[in-house]
């Protein structure tokens, strides 16, 4: 997981059960996270899972995770204004490359 504006580049291990669907949703989820203390400001967060997104934006959910995700976007979207985006996987985005390098980092490390 990479977040630009704090400058945080963080290695996850989620075990070798996780699907790729719930890593990203649980990035997506710590975005979130650190985003909640922002106030009147802008928020980005850039994924290249589309299934991440349409679950999100989907009007019914069965994953407890996915539900907590909209409910704190919910909340966030009251003094901010947040947007998901969809960035191709492995383009030349430079921050997409480093969130790349951290989950093979993820994939590859142990999880305790």
């Amino acid at each position: 997981m990479f977040i630009e504006s704090y400058n945080i580049k963080q290695v996850i291990p989620l075990g070798r059960y996780a699907s790729v669907f719930q890593a990203e949703v649980y990035a997506i989820h710590i975005c979130v996270l650190y985003s909640v203390d922002e106030v009147n400001a802008s928020v980005t967060i850039c994924s290249d899972s589309q299934a991440a997104l349409k679950a999100l934006a989907a009007a019914k959910t069965t994953s407890q995770l996915v539900l907590e995700i909209i409910n704190v976007l919910t909340e966030l979207s009251i003094h901010n204004y947040v947007r998901l985006l969809w960035v191709t996987a492995h383009s030349d985005i430079l921050d997409n490359k480093e969130a790349d390098k951290l989950a093979k980092q993820a994939a590859a490390a142990e999880y305790i």
